[in-house]
């Protein structure tokens, strides 16, 4: 067992469950033909060492940060170039972070807190993107052909310091080539794309508990429009992990940011953007009841910079006490939870209660 200073490189498959779920062998002989044309040949050529695979990813050590992260690039112009042809459901793309620092070997593995780093920095990253810390950043800047966005203090996974985060801009040589539009975005957003919209970058902020919340969704609907990532529009995410807490100050930081929107996806996020700015559009996505909330005064005519969609309509609540009560006939009381915006007098919480006084059980 031993220490070292090293580059790191973690990399993983974006939307991987999908891909394997849609076409299980064809997605494996893909990552098998990309091992074989790009990564290893690549990886040899910058004088990397896998360390490890990990079914979609692999654990990268280099001697060189320079190395690391120009190799990063060429794999990922690489794949937008084999990408170009493809349809968007169809494209394999990956997701890479490059950190440096101390790690311990043991056994030709490789641990520690650069370790760690490197994937919570890849986690961080678009598909098709490269996430760098700070200490990357200071040595690799001028060193490669690539411009670097400030993303700004992140609090990471499992890391018990905020660290500095830059994104690598311009790792394609071009556009990919985004097919024709469909009639409405999968998410419901009428993005419309012109020939004076394709030569300005947009910049939106997107505001949720993390990428799992139908980021990836937006950005295939952005792209079916022509409206490419990191090429025609700018996606700045920011993501609470799960702590409502965070919102308020990450969405001062989308705010002074200067995006051109925020999409804030469920009632904690949408609240915090409402409070961060009055004129900033802002598209909520994923709240139960708006109205009920006091984010907007009325669905049919929201106001002021707020627009979007409710997914969970304080209507449909009798009826799901009602099959609760068909299926444990017995049950005589019933504990109703909500979130802490949710008061006594909202119209989720009045429908609970109706429901449970009109079937014969006590509510509280």
């Amino acid at each position: 067992m031993g220490r070292r200073l090293a580059a790191i490189l973690a990399t993983d498959v974006a939307s991987y469950s999908r891909l394997m779920g849609a076409d299980e062998e064809g997605t494996l002989v893909a990552l098998k033909a990309i091992r074989r044309d790009v990564g290893d040949p690549m990886i040899a050529e910058h004088r990397g060492r896998i360390v490890k695979t990990t079914g979609d990813g692999l654990l990268v050590e280099f001697q060189s940060v320079v190395e690391a992260v120009r190799c990063a690039v060429e794999v990922q112009r690489a794949m937008a170039e084999r990408n170009a042809d493809m349809p968007p459901d169809k494209r394999i793309e990956f997701r890479i972070g490059v950190h440096q620092g101390d790690i311990i070997i043991d056994e030709g593995d490789i641990f520690g807190d650069g370790v760690n780093l490197a994937a919570r920095l890849e986690a961080l990253a678009h598909p098709g993107g490269i996430c760098v810390s700070a200490r990357v950043h200071e040595d690799v800047a001028g060193k490669i052909d690539a411009s670097f966005e400030d993303l700004g203090e992140q609090s990471l996974k499992n890391i018990n310091r905020s660290v500095r985060v830059y994104r690598i801009r311009s790792v394609a040589n071009q556009v990919v080539a985004a097919p024709a539009p469909p009639a409405q975005s999968s998410i419901g957003l009428q993005i419309r794309s012109s020939p004076s919209s394709a030569k300005t970058t947009r910049n939106i902020g997107f505001l949720a508990t993390g990428p799992e919340m139908g980021y990836e969704d937006f950005r295939r609907a952005l792209a079916a429009y022509g409206h490419i990532a990191d090429e025609t529009v700018s996606i700045h995410t920011r993501w609470s992990e799960g702590v409502n807490a965070r919102f308020p100050a990450l969405a001062r930081e989308l705010t002074d940011l200067g995006v051109d929107l925020i999409l804030a996806v469920a009632g904690p996020a949408v609240g915090a953007a409402k409070q961060a700015t009055g004129t900033i559009p802002i598209v909520m996505v994923g709240i139960g009841d708006p109205v009920g909330y006091g984010i907007v005064p009325s669905l049919m005519r929201p106001g002021g910079n707020i627009t979007g969609m409710s997914n969970a309509l304080y209507e449909f609540v009798p009826r799901g006490v009602r099959l609760f009560k068909e299926f444990v006939p017995d049950a005589v009381r019933a504990v109703i939870l909500a979130p802490h915006h949710d008061n006594p007098g909202s119209r989720l919480g009045v429908s609970a209660r109706h429901g449970c006084t009109n079937l014969q059980c006590e509510h509280c």
